[in-house]
């Protein structure tokens, strides 16, 4: 992997030195370090042995596939270990508003639940306040509890300790209140402007430094959504995370007609762009609808970019329309083409969305850990055009299952908007591409990937119930 530009990810400020403290490193070593004795049929559990990147990419889907064999066998043995008793999970829910990264902690609630674990949702917030949000009609949890605005982060888990065999820590904010804690904790890393070298600026300066103090202190097992993050972790802060990737269910987000690749397979997709390319002023076919999908206030998102490209496509393409789904009414200046609104829609509404007839889905983000959204068009039959913005590498390939382009340059990305506008057997080589890659980033396969890392935090805690000196300032999990 390759990290951004060069860029000073510490700084004076910051007050780490991008070196974990003794704790973490014990952690660290202690949950991802061990084999568990494991037979050799089923696999090395190293992680540096046994890169699971899903890689999803054609060439990368056989390897993935073996790699997914190998964590399910890696989960027998620990359930065995574990003697097959379901764990009990606290999963501490960081806030309700309707992001990317709070809709994948639900499927995290919903896919423990079902494989039998007893799941209790954690939130903290005024009295009567909900503990899921209520747009989340998926949830699925064993129990509920709702703390007092009062009590920290650390009380809370002392006072539930009798009860607990793990705890997932949904943002790293909540990290703060854990430095002083020996606890079988477990937070997942989803991505942030911080997670980029972002977040500086005066109002979020310090949630950078708190995101560097946390990395480095905080003695809790560390996850990461991709490879991106998971190395980051790694070359920045010296820590260890494992991969627990994102999922989509392929029967709900699907393509409203089955897609069919009509050209022969000898024809290849870079042939078919440099035939493409030296047309394009030639114009394009009279459909030209094309899909946005996220938040206008994110800055980060480009939406700039996506825009000014669409600009340019439309110049080409005067039946150009646009359909932006998001969750707050955005202000749009300076567009020369109709713009459909669709505003914070149901969320058992989206897949119908995308499955709408759209030619061509526009991601433009700045960066990103995952990006949801492009996965769930491939899924979904739409063809992408997407920046290179670092997570959406895990499972996407240029002129394979979408065409990509680097961020902030609305002109290459108008271009292949085009390209894509103006060949549809190209639009749906790519998707029928996509949507294969999409029906391999399964459920299952994350799911198992996220009880990995929770029986090897619960296990080492387990093992370990007090820290090794020297101590935490604070008293340790199950001491008062």
């Amino acid at each position: 992997m390759s990290l951004a530009a060069p860029t000073i990810w510490h700084y004076r400020e910051c007050g780490c030195t991008g070196q974990p403290l003794p704790l973490p490193t014990v952690v660290d070593d202690g949950v991802w370090g061990s084999s568990l004795d494991m037979p050799a049929s089923a696999g090395g559990t190293d992680e540096a042995a046994a890169d699971r990147t899903l890689g999803a990419t054609a060439a990368g889907m056989g390897s993935a596939v073996c790699a997914a064999n190998s964590t399910h066998a890696e989960l027998l043995a620990l359930k065995a270990r574990a003697g097959y008793a379901p764990l009990r999970i606290v999963y501490l829910i960081p806030h309700h508003n309707l992001t990317g990264g709070m809709k994948m902690i639900i499927e995290h609630l919903r896919e423990l639940t079902e494989r039998g674990h007893h799941v209790t949702a954690v939130y903290r917030g005024p009295p009567g306040s909900p503990v899921l949000p209520q747009w989340a009609t998926s949830a699925r949890v064993s129990a509920e509890i709702l703390v007092d605005l009062s009590e920290p982060y650390d009380a809370l888990l002392r006072r539930l300790r009798a009860q607990v065999d793990v705890c997932i820590v949904g943002y790293f904010t909540q990290l703060g209140e854990l430095m002083n804690i020996w606890a079988p904790i477990l937070y997942w890393e989803q991505g942030h402007e911080h997670v980029f070298a972002h977040g500086r600026e005066p109002l979020t300066a310090a949630l950078d430094v708190l995101f560097h103090l946390t990395m480095s202190r905080v003695p809790c097992a560390l996850a990461g959504v991709s490879s991106y993050v998971r190395d980051t972790l790694a070359l920045q802060f010296n820590r260890r995370a494992h991969l627990i990737p994102n999922a989509i269910d392929s029967t709900r987000f699907k393509p409203a007609t089955p897609l069919v690749d009509s050209l022969p397979a000898s024809v290849t997709t870079e042939s078919l762009v440099s035939q493409l390319e030296e047309r394009l002023t030639l114009g394009v076919a009279e459909s030209a609808r094309v899909l946005l999908v996220g938040n206008p206030t994110q800055a980060f998102k480009g939406w700039d970019v996506a825009l000014q490209a669409l600009n340019t496509v439309h110049a080409s393409a005067p039946s150009l329309t646009v359909t932006w789904v998001c969750q707050a009414q955005p202000q749009v200046r300076g567009v020369n083409f109709p713009i459909q609104f669709v505003v914070n829609p149901p969320q058992d509404s989206i897949p119908g969305l995308y499955a709408a007839g759209h030619d061509v889905f526009v991601f433009a983000s700045r960066f990103e850990a995952w990006g949801m959204p492009v996965l769930e068009a491939m899924a979904s039959g739409v063809p992408v055009v997407t920046t290179r913005c670092f997570g959406v590498d895990e499972f996407c390939e240029h002129m394979h299952n979408c065409l990509m382009a680097p961020t902030l340059n609305w002109a290459l990305l108008g271009q292949e908007v085009l390209l894509l506008l103006a060949n549809k057997p190209l639009a749906t080589r790519l998707a029928c591409n996509a949507r294969r890659t999409a029906e391999q980033l399964t459920w299952a396969r994350a799911g198992d990937e996220l009880e990995v890392a929770l029986y090897r935090t619960a296990d080492f805690f387990r093992r370990q119930p007090t820290p090794p000196t020297p101590k935490p300032a604070r008293a340790s999990w199950g001491l008062d």
